[in-house]
């Protein structure tokens, strides 16, 4: 998560929608972003999670919640199911393990990917929801949703509002996909898997895609 009390924002990381990118770009161009923690008015520093959801960060800030414009971005719920089999599969969570780093942990769960199919995984692995990082029980808990699959142009209609140029706001790489797509047939299977076992994702991403 991004926190940025001058100008009055906080970006809520949901994992595997360009997150890192974003991320990694505000904090290049605004000495004010902070990631990781909040600033109370008192002077009070509270630090959290990277990927906390936006009901924890508002916690954490109590009432002063409300000074603040709270954005996420949300991708394709298949698409995700695929992207964190990968990540796990053939990703940089592999990459680590099998560099022997992130412990056991990360290890099983990288174990349990190569060993599974997409769609025995996407029906087992337990998984947090982007509905987790975003909702507040049914109500979305953050004012702006950006639509991953329109990353850039979605970064700069977002975050033009907060004072940032056109130049400030130009992601330096695009996310690439260094992996085979599902096929047409598993990607309907995947599709009927995401809707039983996410269906709010579907209604949010819904809501991002249409802005």
């Amino acid at each position: 998560m991004i926190w940025n009390g001058k100008r009055g924002y906080v970006f809520v990381e949901v994992p595997k929608t360009g997150t890192s990118a974003i991320a990694s770009r505000l904090l290049e161009i605004d000495p004010e972003a902070r990631r990781g923690e909040v600033v109370r008015r008192d002077g009070r520093r509270v630090a959290l999670p990277v990927h906390a959801a936006a009901t924890e960060i508002r916690r954490a800030l109590g009432d002063e919640a409300g000074d603040y414009t709270f954005i996420a971005f949300l991708r394709d719920p298949v698409e995700l199911m695929v992207s964190k089999y990968h990540f796990y599969r053939s990703g940089r969570a592999s990459e680590r393990s099998d560099r022997g780093d992130g412990g056991l942990g990360l290890k099983l769960r990288v174990a349990f990917a190569r060993a599974t199919p997409i769609t025995l995984w996407c029906r087992l692995y337990p998984f947090k929801t982007s509905s987790h990082f975003v909702d507040d029980g049914a109500v979305p808990a953050v004012e702006e949703l950006g639509d991953f699959a329109r990353l850039q142009s979605e970064f700069l209609r977002i975050f033009s509002r907060f004072g940032y140029t056109e130049a400030e706001l130009t992601l330096p790489v695009k996310n690439r996909t260094d992996y085979t797509p599902p096929t047409s047939r598993q990607r309907a299977r995947i599709g009927a898997i995401a809707r039983s076992r996410c269906r709010r994702d579907f209604e949010l991403y819904e809501q991002a895609a249409a802005r």
